[in-house]
């Protein structure tokens, strides 16, 4: 038991470590988006181009696709072939609004998962592993990891349909990925069975506390 504890103890120390992680890019997201906005209703430039990834699909020939956006010379546009990403270096506000917006939304939810787990392993350091509150956070983390599974191709959809719109390609096309995640699905509903199996051991071993 003492082992269990002490192994705990560690897993709840990378957990904060990877929290303050996520804090610090979550600050840097929200400065960089309240500095857009600024420069934005001020009509200037953010400043230094600003990489910004859109995930897409390809129809193209390799060797000959060009990609442009029209009336934007502020905005070098690169497509990365083999990851299928069009790479835009871009100090365009309204990008880098949404583009960090998105990002703010994607350490929310790693965030919040986080968190449980943490919570959770307070419970395991306190001799306490089997709490009837665990149950819900263990059913929380897979109700969430199966929202994430179908909301964020939906998000990834309308980003690069957003971009795309904007974007003239020469020699191939380019278009909004449907990128579907039933692996990140089916993981979401195996820890709502696990939720489960963890209510019952939960409730075994209050009888069995109740017996002693």
């Amino acid at each position: 038991m003492n082992r269990k504890r002490s192994t705990a103890r560690w897993l709840k120390r990378i957990l904060n470590l990877a929290l303050a992680l996520m804090f610090l890019l979550g600050a840097f997201a929200v400065v960089s988006c309240a500095t857009a906005l600024v420069r934005s209703s001020q009509g200037r430039p953010v400043g230094e181009p600003v990489p910004v990834d859109v995930i897409v699909a390809c129809d193209l020939a390799p060797d000959r696709l060009a990609v442009d956006m029209p009336g934007a010379d502020d905005t070098e546009l690169t497509l990365i072939r083999n990851e299928g990403t069009l790479r835009a270096r871009t100090g365009r506000p309204a990008y880098l609004i949404v583009y960090f917006l998105l990002l703010l939304m994607v350490l929310a939810v790693v965030i919040v998962e986080l968190q449980l787990f943490r919570r959770i392993l307070d419970t395991v350091i306190r001799g306490e592993p089997f709490a009837r509150v665990n149950v819900g956070r263990i059913r929380w983390i897979g109700l969430i990891v199966i929202g994430w599974s179908v909301l964020a191709p939906v998000a990834k959809y309308l980003w690069a349909s957003w971009v795309l719109r904007l974007v003239e390609t020469h020699g191939g096309r380019l278009r909004p990925p449907v990128d579907l995640d039933p692996e990140t699905l089916w993981v979401g509903f195996g820890i709502l069975v696990l939720a489960e199996v963890f209510r019952q051991g939960t409730l075994l071993e209050e009888e069995r506390s109740l017996t002693i």
